[in-house]
């Protein structure tokens, strides 16, 4: 890694993580101490894992130069995929405001589209930068703002009752259901652009959902735990499923029913299945993140018993014109 020294750039700048380490390391242990006092233990493991992929060369990110020859903003993106990057930022302590902020998403703008790279969205966690101002800056970008929350099912309540008759061919899911989990993947979001545009990388949808389901089973949002996870076949594919990983406990990653199969109670009782699977191994308590878009889900989730975990909210800007979408007038299930 490179070590410290003056970085002798005109103020304004971009340049990559790699070319001043020392700097973004001293930008993502401001960053940590700002979600420290705010209490956001994921947000704080966030910035561990980006400081282990900075340290291995493998951050993907631009530092912004400030008037001193120091970098004052740090910018980092997950580069799988070819849609688009999908930003978070931060600035240092004395730069937070709306000014400095428009500036800096400007040049982060500016320097994807030179790169072939467009920004598709931001996270909205930036410290100091309230979500009015992130409103005032990025709307004008064509930005619409999802919000997400966690949504967690304790220990000691009782299991919920599942809605309508029992699915006559549920079953566990194995790595074989790997084609048919892609398939129900792209079938169940088709009717809902804005949560499929949430997690988009790849320009076909055949791809996208085939590469999306192989992340989900080989490790990239931890370990799949198939013992937890469950389906309903309909014939050769998959009516509905649930899928759960092992990501700093039990988190369901997805819960889908393909259109022409829903309203039947398919996810109640897949869910049922999950969380008992997970209490018979002594699994902390499961948890999921859902929009606060995607109402229907929302609704099935709280009146099955599912709460909310307190300062888990956080979201995105999703740049609709660049990902070829049309602000929506409503979300679906409302």
């Amino acid at each position: 890694m490179q070590g410290g020294g003056p970085l002798m750039t005109p103020s304004g700048e971009l340049v990559g993580v790699a070319r001043a380490p020392h700097e973004a390391l001293r930008l993502l242990a401001e960053l940590e101490d700002a979600w420290t006092l705010q209490g956001r233990a994921w947000a704080i493991r966030a910035v561990e894992g980006a400081r282990t992929k900075l340290r291995a060369g493998e951050l993907n990110g631009s530092l912004w130069i400030g008037p001193k020859d120091e970098a004052v903003g740090l910018a980092t993106w997950d580069a799988d995929g070819e849609v688009g990057r999908r930003i978070s930022t931060f600035l240092s302590e004395g730069y937070r405001n709306e000014a400095t902020f428009r500036a800096f998403v400007s040049a982060l703008v500016s320097e994807g589209d030179r790169d072939a790279a467009p920004v598709i969205s931001w996270s909205d966690e930036v410290p100091g930068i309230p979500l009015a101002s992130q409103a005032r800056v990025l709307e004008p970008f064509g930005a619409f703002h999802v919000t997400r929350i966690d949504l967690a099912y304790p220990l000691l309540k009782p299991l919920f009752a599942p809605v309508g008759a029992a699915p006559d061919r549920a079953r566990s899911l194995t790595m074989e259901d790997e084609p048919r989990l892609a398939r129900l993947l792209r079938e169940a979001y088709a009717d809902n652009p804005v949560e499929q545009a949430v997690f988009v990388r790849w320009k076909d949808p055949v791809r996208d959902a085939r590469e999306s389901a192989h992340d989900l089973l080989h490790g990239k949002y931890g370990r799949w735990m198939s013992d937890a996870s469950f389906g309903v076949a309909e014939g050769e594919e998959l009516a509905a499923a649930v899928l759960v990983n092992d990501y700093h406990g039990p988190l369901v990653t997805e819960v889908m029913t393909a259109p022409g199969h829903r309203r039947r109670g398919l996810a109640s009782h897949l869910l049922r299945s999950a969380v008992s699977a997970l209490r018979a191994q002594s699994a902390p308590a499961p948890r999921l993140v859902v929009t606060t878009w995607n109402q229907r889900a929302l609704r099935l989730y709280e009146r099955l018993g599912f709460e909310r975990v307190p300062g888990s909210e956080g979201g995105y800007w999703l740049d609709l014109p660049r990902l070829g979408l049309t602000r929506p007038e409503s979300a679906p299930g409302t």
